[in-house]
This record gives structure tokens, sequence and C-alpha cells, in this order.
């Protein structure tokens, strides 16, 4: 049962303008009085329905939420990951200088061999 509003509003204001007689206004508040306490009760069914579903968004919010130890594991595996990235880097400088040495000293002993050959 679905009350409109507007056409509540319209009969009562009809009512108004024709001469009413006590019994015209008890009539017009009992109806509201009803109307009134049919609205509250969807109110208020309305209410608990988004209270409960509210309640368990939140609940599962909680228990699903990005605490503050989990931000702190993640920045501890970051931070060990951040130091092997520059201990990788740290080696791949250190093999690219040794291997520009042994390239240096393979060209030298090649020169060497070249002029030990032609001697």
């Amino acid at each position: 049962m679905r009350i409109d509003l507007k056409k509540e509003i319209a009969k009562f204001m009809k009512e108004l303008v024709k001469k009413a007689d006590k019994s015209d206004l008890k009539t017009v508040e009992s109806r509201l009085s009803t109307d009134l306490k049919i609205v509250e009760s969807r109110l208020s069914t309305d209410l608990k329905i988004v209270e409960s579903r509210l309640s368990a968004d939140i609940n599962w919010l909680k228990e699903n939420m990005f605490t503050r130890d989990d931000f702190m594991q993640y920045m501890v595996l970051f931070d060990e990951m951040a130091t092997e990235v520059k201990e990788a880097r740290r080696e791949q400088l250190l093999f690219a200088s040794r291997f520009v040495d042994l390239d240096d000293t393979v060209n030298n002993h090649e020169q060497r061999i070249k002029v030990l050959e032609t001697s």
C-alpha cells in the first residue's frame, strides 16, 4: 500500500477549503495520524535495513582493510628489494670494470704476441 503524499495533501487542502465542522477535522486528523504512523513504520524498517547493511560493510572493511602493520611489512620487503638491487648494480659495475680490464689485458697480450711473431 503506497501513499501518494501529493494527493493526500491536495485532499487535505480541499477539505480545509470547504466549510469544515469538527467531525471533518477529526476525520482529517485521524487520516493524517494513520498516514504518519505508516510512514514512520516504513522509515523505521528501511533504517534498520540500512543499518544492518552498513554494519556488515563496516565489519567487512575492518577484516579486509590494509592496516599499518601490513604497510610496514610491505615497506620492509621494498627496503630489502632496494638493497638487493643496489648490490646487484654494484656487482654489475664491478664485473663491467673487470671485463674492461680483462679486455685491455687481452688486447695487450695480442699486441705482444703479434710483436713476437713478427720478430
